[in-house]
């Protein structure tokens, strides 16, 4: 009997001890996975969350993870297989809105994706995605104020919208019912915004300038663009975004 009692106490704590275990596990692959981001490696980024989505599968911090590590891959290749990995994105994006539809990142990662696979689609899938990003990236603001890249997708899509060909617009409004009213102004808003939460983001201030040069004020665009280039390059992308503002600037 004791004996009995001694083996089912030991199954008990051995199975207390996995979950802690697991849990402490989970929490370093997350840790290490961002680690392999802020480095740049979106493969053994990717590697370490699909690794932790076995151990939870259904953690929205996971799983929004994921979606940004196939997004990483998706610009990296060359456009064969950027619709493939960018759809793989918006799964894994969605899936985090279903496990936690409270989840700021979930819904910012849907609307990023969402904006990727539209530009490689047309028609009805593109109208109806580009409803979607804006919805989502409103949704993310709306749950946390403070997360500048929501503002930039908002500001990006009323600039796209708004500078769509009238032949474009009317047969969107004709064939899928119209887009969302979109505006220059509002675009130049949700961008200041963007600048105010995160000054040194250099993307922030060259598509800033651009939706000022869509507008012909090209004084309050090669301000923007100066900014962009005296801020130090942070992100792997910023000496490319440098490069388009010095062209931008000899262009003006």
């Amino acid at each position: 009997m004791k004996q009995a009692l001694k083996l089912c106490a030991a199954g008990i704590l051995s199975v207390f001890s996995f979950t802690v275990l697991n849990g402490q596990t989970v929490d370093n692959l997350i840790n290490r996975g961002d680690s392999l981001h802020t480095a740049h490696k979106p493969d053994a980024a990717l590697s370490t969350f699909l690794e932790a989505e076995q151990l939870e599968p259904e953690n929205p911090d996971i799983l929004w993870r994921i979606a940004r590590e196939y997004y990483e891959k998706g610009n990296a290749v060359t456009e064969d297989g950027k619709e493939s990995l960018y759809r793989q994105s918006l799964e894994y994006a969605r899936e985090a809105v279903e496990a936690d539809s409270l989840s700021a990142d979930a819904h910012l990662w849907v609307a990023i994706a969402a904006g990727k696979v539209a530009l490689q689609r047309g028609g009805k899938e593109k109208v109806e995605m580009s409803r979607e990003v804006k919805e989502e990236a409103m949704r993310a603001i709306e749950l946390n104020p403070d997360m500048d890249t929501g503002y930039h997708i908002l500001a990006r899509w009323h600039r796209e919208v708004a500078t769509l060909s009238w032949v474009m617009r009317t047969a969107a409004k004709v064939v899928y019912g119209g887009l969302p009213e979109a505006s220059l102004e509002e675009s130049v808003q949700y961008f200041q915004k963007a600048i105010d939460l995160s000054p040194d983001w250099i993307n922030h201030r060259l598509e800033l300038a651009k939706t000022y040069i869509e507008q012909g004020n090209e004084e309050a665009a090669r301000a923007q663009l100066n900014k962009a280039l005296e801020l130090p390059a942070v992100a792997m992308e910023d000496p490319e975004y440098k490069e388009e503002a010095r062209r931008l600037l000899e262009e003006l």
